[in-house]
């Protein structure tokens, strides 16, 4: 029934994740054309997860300074945070630097936010209250 306040709001619902997609689409397709570019112009980074390069708008990086592209650190977050492997402590969203060394360092909660997309940034921010 289209009068029921509830299918206008599930319908509203379905409309702003469909935007949110596009949005997250279009992203991706900016971000890959950049490490297309900085891969012809020599200027590419390597992530230190894959070892695949990219350009410096792909990337993140732990308070100590080293560098991971965000599909690295989104695949990270998943694992770490939602399954509690490789945090600081249980429930904790404090996340460890991905280098193999010694690296004591942490990823800061801006640095996560700007590898997440949307509906995983919500279940983290959740996380983090």
């Amino acid at each position: 029934d289209t009068s029921d306040p509830r299918f206008h709001a599930e319908l509203d619902a379905v409309r702003d994740r469909e935007d949110q997609l596009w949005k997250e689409t279009r992203e991706e397709t900016r971000r890959g054309k950049m490490d297309e570019l900085a891969r012809a112009g020599g200027t590419a980074v390597d992530c230190q997860c894959c070892f695949v390069e990219y350009c410096d708008a792909s990337m993140a990086a732990c308070d100590r300074g080293h560098l991971f592209c965000v599909n690295c650190v989104r695949r990270y977050v998943q694992e770490s945070v939602f399954g509690n492997s490789g945090t600081t402590g249980p429930g904790s969203t404090r996340l460890k630097c991905m280098d193999t060394s010694t690296c004591q360092g942490c990823f800061s909660a801006a640095t996560v936010r700007t590898a997440l997309p949307a509906d995983l940034l919500r279940r983290y921010e959740r996380r983090q209250a």
